[in-house]
C-alpha cells in the first residue's frame, strides 16, 4: 500500500493540508495558513497499530519567509478521522509565530477532503466499484439521472467494474431504470433521494461511484459543507467534467448516507440529497 496522501481544507478555505503520512510515522508536504503556503514536516501515529491507540494523532511544524532571514514560524497537531488512505476529516490547532511584526496567529478548525484529481486513484475506485451514476441538472426535480453502469454481469450475479473504464465493462442502465433513480427525499423535503439499483453481489460492502455533472470551477474546495462518515472517497473526474462520490453500500444494514450538503463556495450553490441503496 502505498503512503497515504492527505489532502483536506476548512469551508473556507483559509486552512489547507496537502501531506504524505509515510508508513514510517513521518508525514511532509505543505500546509497554507491565511494566504501562505508553508513547508512542513513531522510524525504521525495510526490508530489501531498498538493496542490502546484509538485516534490517528500528528503533529507538523514549518515555517514560511516572509522575506530573506525573516520567517514565520508554523506549529501544529491533530487528530485524524477515519481510514488512513482516505481521511474523513482532520481536527487541528495550532500557533503562527510571525518574525516580522508583533504578535501570533492562533488557529483551530476542522479540515475535510478536497477534490482528488489523481488519474490513478480515480481508475482504482472505478474499478473496485458495482456502479455509476451520472447525475446532471434537470428534471422534475431539480436533478436527473442522465447515465447510469453496473458492474460486469456473470449469470445474475453483478461483479466490481475491475478497470477504469467503466463504460466499456459494465451495462448500460435502461431509460426505465434511469427514470427510478431520482425522487424526492420522503424525510429530507426538498431534497432528492437518489436511489442506485438493486444488484446481487456475493460482496457485502459495495462501493459505488456518484457523479455530479458541472464544471471543476463550479463546485467549492472542499467541495461537502461538513465531514461526512459515509464517504471516505471524493474526486473530480475531469474525464466525465463531474464531482464524483464513492458512498459504500452495506449490504448486511441497508442504510441510506446522511444528508450530503454541499459547500456553497466560489458563489455557486448546490441542492444536497441522500443517497440510498436497494
Amino acid at each position: 500500500m502505498s503512503n497515504p496522501n492527505w489532502n483536506l481544507a476548512s469551508i473556507d478555505g483559509k486552512i489547507a493540508m496537502s501531506v504524505t503520512a509515510g508508513g514510517n510515522g513521518g508525514v511532509d508536504g505543505a500546509m497554507t495558513v491565511y494566504g501562505l503556503k508553508y513547508g512542513i514536516g513531522g510524525e504521525w501515529a495510526a490508530s489501531g497499530s498498538v493496542a490502546g491507540r484509538n485516534a490517528s494523532a500528528f503533529s507538523v511544524a514549518g515555517s514560511y519567509q516572509t522575506a530573506p532571514s525573516v520567517p514565520n514560524f508554523l506549529a501544529a497537531a491533530g487528530i485524524m478521522e477515519g481510514p488512513g488512505q482516505w481521511p474523513i476529516s482532520v481536527k487541528i490547532a495550532g500557533n503562527v509565530a510571525p518574525a516580522g511584526v508583533q504578535g501570533d496567529r492562533n488557529f483551530g478548525v476542522t479540515l475535510i477532503p478536497t477534490m482528488n484529481r489523481n488519474a490513478g486513484d480515480l481508475a482504482a475506485a472505478y474499478a473496485e466499484s458495482y456502479a455509476v451514476l451520472q447525475i446532471s441538472e434537470g428534471g422534475q426535480y431539480g436533478l436527473v439521472c442522465s447515465a447510469g453502469w453496473l458492474g460486469p454481469q456473470q449469470g445474475a450475479t453483478t461483479n466490481p467494474f475491475g478497470t477504469g473504464d467503466y463504460k466499456a465493462a459494465g451495462v448500460a442502465l435502461t431509460a426505465e431504470q434511469l427514470a427510478d433513480i431520482i425522487a424526492p427525499d420522503p424525510v429530507h423535503p426538498g431534497l432528492v433521494l437518489i436511489s442506485v439499483p438493486s444488484f446481487k453481489s456475493a460482496a457485502n460492502l459495495r462501493p459505488v461511484m456518484i457523479q455530479f455533472v458541472d464544471p471543476y470551477e463550479h463546485f467549492a474546495e472542499p467541495p461537502l459543507q461538513e465531514p461526512h462518515p459515509g464517504i471516505a472517497k471524493i474526486f473530480y473526474d475531469d474525464s466525465a467534467g463531474a464531482l464524483t462520490l464513492q458512498p459504500i453500500d452495506n449490504k448486511t444494514t441497508r442504510q441510506p448516507t446522511q444528508v450530503i450538503n454541499f459547500n456553497h463556495g466560489r458563489g455557486k450553490s448546490h441542492g444536497g440529497g441522500v443517497i440510498e441503496f436497494r
